[in-house]
């Protein structure tokens, strides 16, 4: 990551000109780290269809209300280490279905969402996927 900036103060400085450019450059590290893919902002997606994960979604907000619904994860070994939610967003008595391409959910080939039950956050070993 390059952050172009001077951090010099111009001649006849005083503390309070030095606390402004300090700050300056933290906000301007804190957005550069978040806007990586790497860092605390999550990619968000809605959708009212199924939907397979990409590498940059961190959250997904489904909405199941026109029918069941199916969210495929990515492979295990392209998502180790990575959290991602899903959510069903809506009440109807339609289900959300998360499945990974290969490997398994907490030992299941499937983990269904429900009006019950409309929320669950995975992770990866590298083998199988988790929910956390």
């Amino acid at each position: 990551m390059k952050v172009d900036f001077d951090p010099r103060l111009p001649n006849g400085g005083d503390l309070q000109q030095l606390k402004t450019r300090l700050y300056d450059v933290l906000r301007m590290l804190a957005t550069a780290v978040n806007r990586h893919e790497g860092g605390y902002v999550a990619g968000v997606v809605s959708t009212t269809a199924s939907y397979t994960v990409q590498a940059d979604d961190g959250v997904i907000f489904v909405d199941a209300t026109a029918g069941a619904r199916t969210v495929t994860l990515q492979q295990p070994a392209e998502s180790q280490g990575k959290r991602v939610s899903v959510r069903k967003t809506d009440a109807s008595a339609n289900n959300v279905t998360v499945q990974g391409p290969s490997g398994l959910i907490d030992g299941a080939a499937t983990l269904v969402l429900t009006a019950a039950a409309p929320k669950c956050t995975l992770a990866s070993n590298g083998t199988n996927h988790f929910t956390i």
